[in-house]
């Protein structure tokens, strides 16, 4: 690939990066959300088979119908790159989402509708090329290592810019039902959010997420709540005093993950379940989409028994909303929906729900009883 013009560049990269391609022989899916109006992806390739494993995509994310007009699509492709990462002079911009994804988004803008993409994870050592039209809505995507969960990330970034962008507050926190209510847990790293949700979805038999959800109000007044993908992290402690020492110690070689190293976490290292480890070792549902009354719980983390303020109604909750730290899985990241890239989630929306103080004591398991009284109270 010439680095002497960026426009002319992008051509001939997206032939190289496609050679092989057997039209014949094309994989085609159709991706949307559960639930959720949202954009459908139409993704193609002729050099990869799409399966679930290669697109990485659990729930909410779902396959749909042919049928389905679709608003984006992706070519996927897979094979060596032979492209010069751009220099300072030609780089628009570089992002990086955090220490947990160590991996780099460098642009260079083409025109006003077009942009490309040099992709680049550190850890993997797995590199990529994009090539975006806003006007067309379609995306050329160049991988040169299988499992680098690229086509998974644009997918979700994507489906992240559009909810972020009509109207769904993204948030650091877990999500459950109680009773006929959906309860939002907001807290810092180590309150609890995760033995939490794994605790409320054992007795209630549904789990949406113990780390980052989206919310919005609805107009009757009750809000809707979406979980974003991700894993459920649960202690060994924890898991043994709910299953029982044998059935956990069947569990633990059966995990993809296993044990997941939480260095400096309040409440110790962690069993790590993917979403497809969920339901068949936890006997736990995921539950895509919910739209119920809304109670938010202010999580902190505490050495002795569980301390709780009574539920009081909250005509708005944006303070709470705006606590969620972990934004950069919803930043707007190539400009899909506003305009520009690398551009943050709006300002807090306003919500109405009950709110209670909770202080959640490290030995959540003998203390749940009381505070599940408190939630469905």
């Amino acid at each position: 690939m010439s680095v002497m013009s960026p426009a002319a560049s992008v051509a001939p990269a997206s032939r190289r990066a496609g050679r092989g391609a057997n039209n014949s022989g094309r994989s085609t899916w159709l991706v949307g959300l559960e639930g959720v109006q949202a954009p459908a992806i139409r993704i193609e390739s002729g050099t990869r088979p799409l399966d679930t494993a290669a697109l990485d995509l659990p729930p909410p994310f779902t396959r749909l119908a042919q049928d389905t007009a679709v608003e984006w699509v992706i070519e996927s492709n897979l094979g060596p790159l032979d492209t010069q990462w751009p220099d300072a002079h030609r780089s628009l911009g570089v992002f990086r989402p955090g220490a947990s994804e160590p991996f780099c988004w460098t642009f260079e803008k083409l025109s006003a509708e077009e942009c490309v993409v040099w992709l680049d994870d550190e850890r993997a050592r797995a590199r990529a090329f994009m090539h975006v039209d806003m006007h067309r809505r379609q995306i050329l995507l160049c991988e040169d290592t299988p499992g680098s969960r690229w086509l998974s990330r644009m997918v979700r970034n994507i489906h992240a810019a559009y909810l972020v962008h009509t109207g769904w507050q993204p948030l650091h926190a877990c999500a459950f039902p109680a009773g006929a209510r959906i309860v939002v847990g907001i807290g810092q790293r180590g309150a609890g959010k995760s033995t939490l949700s794994y605790l409320a979805a054992q007795r209630a038999g549904g789990f949406f997420a113990d780390d980052m959800v989206l919310i919005r109000p609805a107009p009757d007044g009750d809000s809707e709540v979406v979980g974003w993908p991700g894993r459920l992290a649960v202690r060994r402690k924890v898991l043994e005093q709910t299953l029982g020492e044998a059935r956990t110690a069947a569990i633990e070689p059966r995990l993809r993950r296993g044990l997941a190293l939480s260095h400096g976490h309040l409440r110790g290292d962690r069993f790590a379940f993917d979403h497809d480890e969920i339901a068949p070792l936890l006997g736990i549902d995921y539950v895509p989409m919910c739209k119920a009354p809304l109670r938010i719980a202010r999580l902190s983390a505490h050495a002795g028994m569980p301390v709780m303020s009574p539920w009081a109604k909250s005509g708005l909750c944006a303070e709470d909303l705006s606590h969620g730290r972990d934004r950069r899985h919803f930043t707007d990241l190539v400009g899909f929906y506003r305009g520009r890239p690398c551009e943050a989630p709006a300002p807090a929306i306003e919500i109405h729900a009950e709110v209670s103080q909770m202080q959640m004591p490290f030995e959540m398991t003998e203390h749940f009883d009381t505070l599940w009284q408190h939630l469905v109270r």
